[in-house]
């Protein structure tokens, strides 16, 4: 069984404790547009959202050892090996120069996520020389053959959300031209050289995500303290999205949509095909501290 302040890490209590299930069709309501009808034949998309109640201190610092624990339960349950070096060598080759893609705005991305992961690079194999880490000026350039997305989560004054479709929007030149429409075209960056064909991993740091901007008030960050884990951009997204709706529901009493509306995640999926926004097509994989999971 998963306990309650954390996870175990062996398969064997990976299948035992983590919770499966399609994603809530609520998301074919307001929050994403669509008419959702029986789901179709087909693999599902996997997501793996994995909390520990233990993750942040009480000033809110990420807990090392906790985030690492959760990086790797959250790795074996999407790839389904046996163990994390398996895990691992699954998506990134040690012959791979590997850019971990992390954010720096408003939810910047906790440090210990980015040293647990280095950390798991470094033991399958990867020359320190060949990661390379950052966002804006240190952008991972076109040199890499391996993308990790690895942004804060947070609602976004003009996308809905920014997690990992949005992250990529460094790469692109005229960065304004992409907020028209409501950032509608964030998932044509994806196509660019620098990036396309790349993206191993999305790993979304939850660990204090922001549900209400544009600017950051402390009343709107809160420890969800969770890892969000997929290989399809869209999907990752997609459940993104559903908790901090959920939490944006939770905290008014009543139903507080997301604004703007969620372009940029339908039209990664319906125009330029990154992944699915279908809840009938994501599966969803609950790891850890189950309260107020939202999901």
């Amino acid at each position: 069984m998963v306990r309650e302040e954390g996870v175990f890490l062996t398969r064997r209590n990976f299948l035992r404790g983590a919770a499966y299930g399609t994603l809530g069709l609520a998301l074919g309501g307001p929050l994403l547009e669509g008419a959702w009808g029986q789901a179709p034949p087909g693999p599902k998309a996997r997501v793996v959202v994995v909390r520990h109640g233990h993750a942040l201190t009480a000033d809110f610092r990420a807990d090392a050892t906790a985030v690492a624990r959760m990086l790797d339960a959250a790795l074996l349950g999407l790839s389904g090996e046996e163990n994390i070096e398996a895990a691992w060598r699954k998506y990134i080759s040690p012959e791979d120069i590997v850019g971990i893609k992390t954010s720096v705005m408003m939810t910047p991305t906790h440090p210990e996520v980015v040293n647990a992961i280095v950390v798991r690079l470094r033991q399958i194999g990867v020359p320190e020389g060949n990661i390379f880490i950052g966002d804006r000026a240190q952008t991972p350039g076109p040199q890499c053959t391996a993308l990790l997305n690895v942004p804060g989560l947070k609602a976004h004054a003009l996308s809905g959300i920014a997690a990992a479709i949005k992250n990529y929007i460094t790469y692109a030149t005229n960065l304004p031209s992409f907020h028209a429409n409501d950032c509608a075209a964030l998932g044509s960056v994806w196509h660019l050289p620098a990036v396309k064909g790349k993206t191993r991993l999305c790993i979304i740091d939850a660990l204090r995500p922001l549900f209400q901007g544009p600017q950051v008030d402390p009343k709107y960050l809160w420890p969800y303290q969770g890892i969000i884990m997929g290989t399809d951009p869209v999907a990752v997204d997609t459940v993104c999205a559903q908790i901090i709706q959920a939490k944006r529901d939770a905290y008014r009493g009543e139903p507080w949509p997301i604004q703007p509306p969620l372009k940029h995640i339908v039209e990664a999926d319906r125009k330029y095909h990154l992944g699915t926004c279908d809840p009938r097509r994501i599966e969803v994989v609950k790891i850890g501290w189950r309260k107020d999971f939202l999901i």
